[in-house]
């Protein structure tokens, strides 16, 4: 048997806004609770795992493991966006 070698996929980034949770995603409901916590772990420590995804024919990636990072990341941005700014 021939060995076959498998090519490393390649990291792609994409704005948040061109992200959604495929239907193909495993975890179609997250607890809220659950997210926050997520959310507030990758404000303080950043992504560790990155999110894996399809982009579909309108150029949107469908993701379909790591839709609760997804979803917290999206709340880390929405709160980091509404958080009050000190200007000095």
């Amino acid at each position: 048997m021939k060995p076959e070698t498998i090519a490393p996929a390649s990291i792609q980034y994409f704005s948040l806004a061109q992200l959604y949770v495929s239907d193909l995603n495993p975890r179609q409901d997250a607890d809220p609770e659950g997210i926050d916590l997520l959310a507030d772990s990758l404000a303080m420590i950043g992504l560790i795992q990155n999110l894996s995804g399809t982009v579909d024919a309108d150029g949107r990636v469908g993701i379909v493991a790591g839709g609760r990072r997804l979803r917290a990341i999206a709340r880390a941005a929405r709160h980091r966006d509404e958080s009050p700014r000190v200007q000095r």
